[in-house]
């Protein structure tokens, strides 16, 4: 069962990001120039959620 990370990460598959990349210009040109295909983590939650959203009335 391949896991979307591994191939990304090239940890099994070594050559997938390039390829992917490559397949990803020929199929679409026009948002080429528009994506970035670095590893980029998105934190899911906060550490502390509730400093992070500032109050509203004060």
């Amino acid at each position: 069962r391949r896991r979307l990370y591994e191939v990304w990460w090239e940890e099994r598959f070594p050559g997938s990001r390039r390829s992917a990349a490559a397949l990803f210009r020929t199929r679409y040109p026009h948002l080429a120039d528009r994506t970035d295909f670095g590893y980029r983590r998105i934190p899911l939650k906060s550490k502390d959620a509730g400093s992070a959203q500032p109050t509203l009335f004060d």
